[in-house]
């Protein structure tokens, strides 16, 4: 397992985080608690639970509505595996190595959601969740397999890198609740395809997709592909 994850097709941040997080080697709630006197063990989503890796990751209101969103084919049997170790194990193993590293990214989504609200207050609900990770992993593959083949639909359309000294935007757009809600991602990436920095964006009780386009765009002035010169003094 160890060993597929060092081999799937993701960023680098993506890697270490997942192996970490199949070590428990995370600064998770319930690992805090051992070691740090007075320090608080609840989930920082629903506040109902201690917080370890099956449950944060898993069992979580949030965490099953992101793997429900997902195209991810987790069943009911894999949710009462008790172990995090195992239940990673007995999904992965009905994954191909693009689902795999969907898999893999959502995992570390979850994560970062999670230190988002608790550090900075932040919040993104599950549809933006999964939306985002599905398109952040699509603009990955697109860079270093020449082809968007990410989870969930597929395009013939090419990523192309910008000139030295300067940083891509790429931004997308989804639907949620028929039509009433609709959120858009951007991504910046530099020359060599690396994710230097994302973002997204949620507006509600907007008309249609191309709104969302136009919203995205108006958030960042640069628009769609748009190439950004970077300050070296």
């Amino acid at each position: 397992m160890v060993e597929r994850v060092w081999q799937a097709k993701i960023p680098n941040k993506v890697k270490v985080f997942a192996w970490r997080a199949c070590l428990n080697a995370v600064p998770i709630g319930d690992n805090l608690a051992r070691r740090i006197p007075n320090t608080s063990a609840e989930c920082p989503f629903c506040g109902c639970s201690k917080e370890d890796r099956m449950h944060i990751f898993v069992l979580c209101p949030f965490a099953r509505q992101v793997w429900g969103l997902s195209s991810i084919p987790l069943s009911l049997t894999s949710l009462q595996i008790p172990d995090f170790w195992a239940w990673m194990q007995a999904v992965a193993a009905g994954l191909d190595g693009v689902n795999f590293g969907l898999f893999l990214a959502c995992v570390g989504s979850i994560w970062w959601c999670r230190n988002g609200k608790l550090m900075q207050g932040t919040y993104l609900d599950p549809p933006h969740v999964s939306c985002f990770t599905a398109q952040f992993l699509n603009s990955f593959l697109s860079q270093n397999l020449g082809i968007l083949t990410g989870a969930g639909f597929q395009s013939s359309s090419r990523w192309t890198a910008p000139p030295p000294g300067c940083i891509k935007l790429n931004f997308d757009d989804a639907t949620f609740r028929k039509g009433m809600e609709l959120g858009a991602g951007v991504v910046a990436r530099d020359k060599d395809g690396d994710c230097v920095a994302w973002l997204s964006r949620r507006f509600d009780r907007m008309g249609n997709a191309e709104i969302a386009d136009v919203g995205c765009a108006g958030g960042h002035p640069f628009g769609c592909a748009t190439w950004v010169a970077l300050d070296n003094h």
